[in-house]
């Protein structure tokens, strides 16, 4: 990791969403690239966007951390890590994992303003939050200066991931607890040839995009009897690969069963699932619950 104090500054506030650009220094021995385009847009500098970098950058600061750089100059290989880091969590539930699952949610403190809890104590919906850990996760895995572990931990605490919130969000995707948030910045970014990182159902279902793993899918479930939601997502999951009228994913709050339909976006547990673009209903209805995509590669 960079050290303090030399990097303090760049921990206290060079990454806020404010900045027109990031500072032209070298880290590792390479210059750092500019910022994800589009995401210094002054338009994702309120409420839509969620990360307050400069309030998680004087935090780290506080702690004697730096936030990392993280380069992507190999997307391909954080793809696949974020798929077999996603898979060590798979089997986790919130009855018998709960201090996990409050780990995810408790990542973004300081970093996004979302209550961990309900007003009656349980915990907030976490697939979004699960995600956002895997993303920190596998970003830490790929630095070439690791924040290291902490002392008798054998994987990393939420004290060693959060640098890596504010990078993950500018460089690879921006991924928050709210999945209508995470939707609304894909639709104002773009990739670095220009591509629009939000795709689409339509553009996936009628075959001109094929997702590709680390992709993140949002769904909107529709209600009973409907075929479609209402159009804000409600549920997020990370591909694993493409399928034949689908998609295979590993879900955080999902069900094990796929007969419960009512606790697809909100079943507890962390799995893997094979999500079609059309199932059929028990009543013979038939929903499409995928929503579109983030490619971030």
């Amino acid at each position: 990791m960079i050290e303090l104090p030399r990097r303090a500054a760049l921990a206290a506030g060079a990454f806020g969403l404010a900045a027109t650009a990031l500072p032209a220094e070298r880290v590792h021995g390479q210059q750092l690239p500019s910022a994800l385009p589009g995401s210094d847009d002054p338009a994702l500098d309120g409420e839509i966007d969620g990360i307050d970098e400069p309030a998680i950058g004087a935090q780290l600061a506080e702690e004697g951390k730096a936030i990392p750089i993280l380069t992507g100059a190999d997307k391909a290989r954080l793809a696949r890590l974020v798929v077999e880091v996603a898979g060590r969590h798979v089997g986790k539930t919130e009855g018998r994992n709960f201090g996990d699952v409050e780990g995810y949610l408790n990542l973004w403190r300081g970093a996004h303003p979302w209550p961990r809890r309900t007003e009656g104590g349980r915990l907030h919906k976490f697939c979004a939050a699960g995600l956002g850990w895997v993303f920190c996760e596998a970003g830490r895995e790929i630095d070439p200066d690791p924040q290291p572990l902490e002392p008798g931990r054998d994987r990393p605490t939420l004290g060693v991931l959060r640098p890596y919130v504010p990078q993950v969000s500018r460089r690879v995707a921006h991924i928050v607890p709210l999945c209508r948030d995470i939707v609304a910045v894909a639709k104002r970014r773009a990739l670095e040839d220009g591509a629009a990182q939000w795709v689409g159902f339509d553009e996936v279902d009628g075959g001109t995009v094929q997702p590709k793993p680390g992709w993140l899918v949002l769904f909107s479930w529709p209600p009973p009897g409907r075929r479609r939601g209402d159009g804000t997502a409600n549920h997020v999951g990370v591909v694993v690969a493409a399928r034949d009228g689908g998609v295979s994913t590993i879900e955080f709050n999902t069900s094990f069963d796929d007969a419960e339909q009512e606790r697809q976006r909100d079943g507890g547990g962390v799995a893997r699932k094979l999500r079609l673009y059309r199932t059929q209903r028990s009543d013979g209805s038939v929903a499409e619950p995928v929503l579109g995509f983030v490619r971030w590669y």
